[in-house]
């Protein structure tokens, strides 16, 4: 609020407080972050990849969301891993079902810049 008023008596105009203020609680911002980084790590583009490091802790939960895609057959159930995801990301001739881990994917691209 105090920041609004400064722009108020500075620019000398009038900031409509009903439209443009929300309260967010400071847990509902780490999901909204959350929320912001998964949608923006679907939708990025491969090139990009080399330049933005994302966080250890993001591609474990794209690993997860991947693995929970592959085992789940019913959202309200429990599901059952007959294979460790790192199995999964094994080469087809290896028993695996030749997913790349995305560690691996993120070594080759910083490879290629060096």
């Amino acid at each position: 609020m105090k920041i609004t008023g400064d722009y108020e008596r500075q620019s000398i105009q009038k900031v409509n407080k009903d439209k443009n203020f929300f309260y967010v609680f400071h847990k509902k911002v780490r999901n909204i972050i959350k929320e912001i980084y998964r949608r923006l790590y679907m939708f990025l583009p491969i090139y990009l990849l080399p330049f933005i490091t994302p966080p250890k802790c993001e591609i474990y939960d794209l690993h997860r969301s991947f693995a929970r895609f592959l085992w789940n057959l019913k959202e309200d159930e429990r599901s059952k891993h007959c294979v460790s995801w790192s199995g999964f990301c094994l080469a087809k001739d290896e028993e695996g079902l030749g997913l790349r881990s995305l560690f691996d994917v993120f070594k080759v691209l910083f490879a290629k810049l060096e």
